[in-house]
Formats: C-alpha cells, sequence, structure tokens
C-alpha cells in the first residue's frame, strides 16, 4: 500500500519529519519558509538573508532559496518561525544543500 503525502513537505511522503522531537514542539518542519526572530540573523560572509528554506529538521538544517547558502551550526529550530512553505522548485533547488 502506498502511503499519501503528509502535507509537511512536498517531498514523496516517509513520514519521518512527523516523528522528530521537532515536529511535536511545534518548530519549522521541511519545506517550510522561515524568517529568524528574537534578534538572530541569515549571515553569510557578504550578506545577510532574509528567510531560508527548512531542508531537514533531525538535524536542524537551513537553505537559500538560490541554494547558495546553507545554515546548520548556527541554526537552531527556536530561533525562527515558518511563513509559508517553499514551492517544488525552490525546495528541490535548496534540497542540494543537504549534500553539501
Amino acid at each position: 500500500m502506498e502511503k499519501k503525502d503528509c502535507g509537511t513537505c512536498n517531498l514523496p511522503c516517509k513520514g519521518e519529519c512527523l516523528k522528530t522531537p521537532a515536529a511535536s514542539a511545534g518548530y519549522p518542519s521541511v519545506g517550510d519558509v522561515v524568517v529568524p526572530i528574537r534578534g538572530h540573523r541569515l549571515f553569510s560572509g557578504c550578506g545577510a538573508y532574509d528567510y531560508a528554506i527548512v531542508i531537514s529538521v533531525d538535524p536542524f538544517v537551513l537553505a537559500s532559496a538560490e541554494g547558495d547558502m546553507r545554515w546548520s551550526a548556527t541554526a537552531k529550530p527556536e530561533y525562527f518561525k515558518a511563513i509559508g512553505k517553499a514551492d517544488s522548485a525552490i525546495l528541490k533547488t535548496a534540497m542540494r544543500r543537504l549534500d553539501g
């Protein structure tokens, strides 16, 4: 029996994103467009980004919509709030940052 998409992200559902502590705590999930809260910022070596895409929740990893930047060590789920969902093309571009 094939699983239906759960709606948490725009990828074929494996149900993994719903089983993480982050998901149960109400933190952003894979595919969410997030903005920093509480004075946190998304910086790179040459500038700042206004928002990012969640590409992993365990560990928590963000990427820029253009796929040119990735944040993991400095990104904590409690520092961000979701403002929407990335469309499938943007999510696909951002997900490429998981490899490097």
